[in-house]
């Protein structure tokens, strides 16, 4: 049987700021997409690339940036108090 290996607190913490800062990254593209079509949630964008692509409303596409924004920062939360939590049973299981 191999023993799990424990990440350290630098580890921990930087695991989940480093999801959480993509899911930053994300909210930041909302924004920045909103400014360039002037807040009208109505306004199709995308489109790009050599197929033609897709265009869809402002509105949906700030609505998934959004969504994978919230839930990258989520999953940074979650990864950093799951890694804190294992360290600390570690800690306790070996007093």
């Amino acid at each position: 049987m191999s023993a799990q290996r424990i990440p350290t607190r630098r580890t921990a913490w930087g695991a989940g700021a480093l999801v959480a800062g993509i899911g930053v990254l994300l909210w930041l593209c909302c924004l920045f997409m909103m400014m360039r079509v002037g807040w009208d949630l109505s306004v199709e964008v995308g489109g790009g690339g050599r197929g033609g692509g897709v265009r869809v409303p402002a509105g949906v596409a700030l609505a998934i940036l959004g969504t994978l924004g919230l839930g990258a920062v989520v999953l940074g939360a979650a990864i950093t108090r799951t890694n804190l939590r294992l360290i600390r049973d570690a800690e306790h299981t070996a007093e």
